[in-house]
């Protein structure tokens, strides 16, 4: 008997009225989303993070005498790892946050969590 698991479903943020600043805030996430996704840029990024995973891999392997296969399970974590990682790096260099504060932000900040 398999057991549904369902989908991660984003939290709709709630409207802050009355704060142009939050608004502005959250109206720049929207919009450097919708440039990566119209773009292709992060789809562009991330396919470049597999090609360096698997380059390591196959490097490691190799060392090994053994092949490096990567399994299309794999490639879709990494995949996610990568397009992850350009968004928090994009944050990073936007809020000027140290990695500790960072990771703070994310935690508490549903604008950035949506935006990561």
């Amino acid at each position: 008997m398999s057991k549904a698991v369902q989908q991660y479903l984003p939290v709709t943020l709630t409207p802050v009225k009355g704060s142009p600043e939050f608004t502005g805030y959250q109206k720049l996430y929207e919009l450097i989303d919708k440039v990566l996704l119209e773009s292709g840029l992060d789809l562009l990024f991330s396919q470049m993070y597999i090609d360096a995973v698997k380059a390591e891999k196959v490097l490691a392997f190799r060392q090994k005498e053994k092949v490096y296969t990567m399994s299309e399970a794999a490639r879709k974590r990494y995949q996610i790892q990568g397009i992850e990682a350009l968004r928090c790096n994009i944050v990073h260099e936007q809020e000027g946050l140290s990695y500790r504060r960072l990771n703070i932000q994310l935690a508490a900040n549903s604008v950035l969590q949506k935006f990561c």
